[in-house]
């Protein structure tokens, strides 16, 4: 459920009505996790972009206040790392500023994921099979850069151990997914040898057959 609502920017201090979700539930997920969400899809109110200074992040950033009206900041400030220009995918537009900002690089990677699963969403919803094409194209450079990130979280060694092995199998069901195969099955195995969790472990054997049959479709996760 979503309603309308008057946020708190956390860097200039202004006050703007936007959207936020009060409540949401899921079904299914796909096999890198993206939920199917029941009724309408919130994703997009998940980052909120201050009209102000330009701060950019997610929603959980900007605090509800009491107050029923837009109240701009004390002084005009422009925020640093606020990223210039249209952008059809807010989660990208997030991931560009939170590289400028030299943010940790797993959060880099999970927006960059969220930016694929939201062209993911537009190529579902889109009649048109150019516009098809197109938020394919957009979902496979998104996941390229998600692989990245998360291949530097994992160098950082800022990821707690018990994640490591969600990490590693989703840079190799992302592999899958754009169609390199052989480097899919080397992060499906490492995934199995270093994952205690019995469901990931069943659900990365389950993948590896995939990528032996050259299949890069989108699985749902069982």
């Amino acid at each position: 459920m979503i309603v309308p609502a008057h946020v708190k920017c956390p860097f200039c201090g202004g006050i703007f009505k936007t959207i936020v979700v009060i409540s949401m539930s899921y079904g299914e997920e796909d096999s890198d996790f993206r939920p199917h969400f029941r009724g309408l899809n919130p994703m997009k109110y998940f980052v909120h972009e201050c009209p102000y200074c330009g701060y950019i992040g997610q929603s959980r950033e900007f605090k509800g206040v009491r107050i029923s009206k837009e109240v701009p900041p004390d002084k005009d400030v422009k925020y640093e790392h606020r990223v210039i220009g249209d952008y059809d995918n807010p989660f990208l537009k997030l991931a560009k500023s939170l590289e400028m900002r030299g943010a940790n690089p797993y959060d880099i990677a999970v927006a960059y994921h969220y930016a694929a699963w939201y062209y993911r969403l537009m190529y579902e919803k889109s009649e048109n099979d150019d516009e098809k094409s197109k938020f394919k194209e957009k979902e496979k450079a998104a996941l390229k850069e998600t692989i990245n990130w998360f291949k530097k979280a994992l160098e950082s060694r800022d990821v707690r151990s018990k994640e490591r092995p969600i990490i590693i199998y989703l840079i190799g069901e992302l592999y899958r997914l754009i169609g390199e195969f052989e480097q899919a099955l080397i992060y499906f195995e490492k995934a199995i040898s270093e994952s205690r969790i019995k469901w990931l472990i069943e659900l990365a054997k389950r993948q590896m057959d995939f990528a032996r049959k050259k299949d890069c479709k989108v699985k749902l996760f069982k």
